[in-house]
């Protein structure tokens, strides 16, 4: 999905060392969330199944995109990232 204004890094849930990078777009905003794999891994077998896929790249951060809600999103991943084991599965 394509937006119409730049890119917005979120708040929060932007870790310079974070190594992925997920895209959420709503109301014609795209929010970047760059986050650590290791604990999106540990917090949800989806993600682990999913980022186990080898993705070419070319040494660039390219963002995972999800058609949802930044409000729900940010709530899973706020957990994931500060509490990884309280929210298994939420994900």
């Amino acid at each position: 999905m394509s937006s119409s204004s730049s890119p917005v890094e979120h708040e929060d849930l932007w870790f310079k060392d974070g190594d992925v990078v997920l895209s959420i777009t709503e109301g014609g905003v795209e929010n970047l969330f760059r986050v650590h794999r290791s604990i999106l891994a540990i917090a949800s077998p989806v993600f682990r199944d999913m980022l186990s896929i080898p993705q070419s790249s070319g040494g660039q951060d390219v963002p995972i995109s999800f058609p949802d809600s930044v409000q729900a999103r940010h709530c899973a991943l706020g957990g994931a990232v500060c509490f990884p084991e309280s929210t298994k599965h939420e994900l």
